[in-house]
């Protein structure tokens, strides 16, 4: 292969490594914004997960044990606007998006980390998850949940609205 198109075959491959916000292999978007703003556009629930990745050993559990598991990704990707508002302490992110996380984080009283948040399209709390060592089975269980619940309410609305 010519060195050329090497180069773009790198290219290419970095840009979408970029789009990967954790090691778990999901689509995460840094900013619940976005998330937010992806759940309005295709009438789903965003899911933000609260993190500390470099501090806290439970966002590491929820990491290797939930988020690296096939069913759950799987299951995540295809039904939620996905994103992880991280809060190292060391690497810090942009100021930007610090800031812009801390608000998002003030603003639905998050206060235990990781914690895991579905935000309905027009931004009001859905359902939460204080992260306290569940295996991705439960948290699986409890998605498949909200999905299904969120399908009903969204549906009664359409129906009541038309």
């Amino acid at each position: 292969m010519p060195f050329r198109s090497r180069s773009i075959v790198a290219s290419v491959l970095l840009l979408a490594s970029v789009g990967q916000a954790c090691a778990c292999g999901l689509a995460w978007s840094p900013n619940p914004a976005d998330a937010l703003l992806s759940a309005k556009l295709t009438n789903r629930l965003a899911i933000v997960v609260f993190t500390g990745s470099d501090w806290s050993r439970s966002t590491a559990q929820l990491d290797q044990e939930v988020l690296m598991n096939v069913e759950f990704t799987d299951f995540a990707t295809r039904h939620f606007a996905l994103a992880n508002a991280d809060f190292p302490q060391r690497n810090l992110p942009a100021k930007e998006l610090l800031a812009e996380n801390t608000e998002f984080a003030s603003r639905h009283k998050i206060t235990k980390w990781p914690t895991l948040l579905a935000i309905r399209p027009d931004g009001s709390e859905f359902g939460r998850i204080e992260y306290g060592g569940e295996n991705a089975f439960d948290l699986l269980k409890r998605l498949e949940e909200w999905q299904a619940r969120y399908q009903t309410e969204s549906s009664s609305v359409r129906i009541f609205v038309e």
